[in-house]
């Protein structure tokens, strides 16, 4: 019946948003709070490069930064260094 397939679909959609909230969750729990918790500090004259590299896995990961990462951790220039995150 009509009914019973707007149900379903009702439970499906229901499962897939539970799910989401539950990786949402995870992500605040895994990868934002403990990056908060660092209180880091951002300057815009450390550059994209630096800030981004700081923020490690709240952002997603670019392979061509990711790949000056040993570089710019011996930068002393910036204002708040990469340093080891």
């Amino acid at each position: 019946s009509l009914e019973h397939s707007n149900r379903a679909a009702d439970q499906k959609q229901a499962t897939k948003l539970r799910k989401a909230v539950l990786e949402c969750k995870d992500y605040e729990d895994q990868t934002m709070y403990p990056l908060a918790t660092r209180n880091l500090e951002m300057d815009l004259d450390d550059g994209v490069l630096v800030n981004y590299l700081r923020m490690g896995k709240a952002l997603r990961a670019i392979p061509s930064i990711e790949r000056k990462r040993k570089e710019v951790s011996t930068w002393t220039w910036p204002v708040h260094p990469l340093g080891k995150e």
